[in-house]
């Protein structure tokens, strides 16, 4: 997972433009991280230059808000680590899911996208609280305080149970990305 962003004043957007092994089709999708927006698809010359990163490089296009010229970026890079992190993806069910992670002692941290609408990117993790029942919750894409009104996520060993029927994280025909390390 790649997230880029322009350090100074561009020409076109100044969002962070997320790029993920995750998405059905990495090279030609992106989603916003300062946003509540579903995935954008079309995009993948202008932005990825068509070429998906590996172990040591990536590649960009010609898209301003991510390499114009005499600017400066910033760029942030996951990956997936066996038994420390993983980037992934799963579809919603509107019941209980486990998804693993290869870990042995659960997630402590979990940032979740619901790709396919508007949603707001959820973050969990155990210094808050990662519990069976209502955890506290950040949103990633605003600057609202942190909720308590929600069971989105249980506890697993193996890394995580997402809960119920929630638009977040767990609505039956969306799909979702998530990063979460143990």
């Amino acid at each position: 997972m790649i997230w880029l962003k322009s350090r100074e004043t561009v020409s076109s957007s100044n969002d962070w433009i997320v790029y993920s092994s995750a998405f059905s089709n990495p090279t030609d999708t992106n989603i916003t991280l300062n946003s509540s927006g579903g995935q954008n698809t079309g995009s993948g010359a202008i932005l990825w230059n068509s070429t998906a990163p590996t172990d040591s490089t990536f590649s960009l296009g010609t898209y301003n808000g991510l390499n114009q010229s005499g600017k400066e970026y910033i760029a942030y890079l996951f990956s997936t680590l066996a038994g420390v992190s993983k980037i992934g993806s799963y579809a919603g069910s509107n019941s209980d899911q486990t998804i693993d992670c290869g870990f042995t002692a659960g997630a402590r941290f979990v940032l979740i996208k619901n790709i396919s609408r508007n949603s707001d990117w959820i973050v969990l993790d155990s210094v808050r609280g990662i519990v069976s029942g209502t955890d506290p919750f950040l949103r990633l894409n605003d600057n609202t305080s942190q909720n308590s009104a929600a069971d989105y996520i249980d506890p697993d060993n193996s890394g995580f149970i997402v809960t119920g029927a929630n638009s977040p994280t767990n609505q039956s025909g969306d799909n979702y990305i998530f990063y979460a390390i143990a």
